[in-house]
């Protein structure tokens, strides 16, 4: 049993062109319209940044790790710090008040003044786990019952 194929279908420049066309409109991604979100990633696979649905940017910075430091938005910049792979603390301040790096005459890079750290947040997990069983705010203590179904904290 043969099997025939016919020629391949020569396509007149129209015809190429209008399929260069699709071809490239598939490839892009929809563009941003309001009410939408719309997410940005980094080569690596790990979120660069976010589009609300009013407009405004939310823009994500990790460590070497892969682990998120700072959640950058317009209003309020949110830090993280990390003991392993656990979220040991975590605090808010304003994007104004974020050090800048700045080249001193050898081109030494420094930074004036220290980052804000107001009103930290501490977490303390289950020892060897990555289990919470406590949040610290400035002068209160939170408890967390762990039944591996987290419904509040006390």
């Amino acid at each position: 049993m043969y099997k025939s194929y016919s020629p391949p279908k020569e396509y007149t420049e129209e015809e190429k062109r209008a399929l260069s066309e699709q071809w490239e409109a598939e490839r892009l991604s929809p563009q941003w319209s309001y009410g939408d979100y719309a997410y940005y990633w980094q080569g690596n696979g790990m979120l660069q940044s976010i589009k609300t649905p009013d407009g405004k940017i939310v823009s994500f910075e990790y460590d070497a790790l892969g682990r998120r430091t700072a959640k950058i938005g317009k209003d309020e910049i949110n830090r993280y710090l990390w003991d392993g792979n656990v979220l040991l603390h975590e605090w808010q301040y304003n994007p104004v008040e974020r050090p800048m790096p700045t080249k001193d005459e050898l081109g030494v890079l420094k930074v004036k003044n220290q980052e804000p750290t107001r009103d930290v947040v501490t977490w303390v997990y289950e020892e060897g786990s990555y289990v919470p069983s406590a949040k610290l705010v400035n002068n209160e203590r939170y408890s967390i019952v762990s039944d591996f179904n987290p419904m509040s904290i006390y």
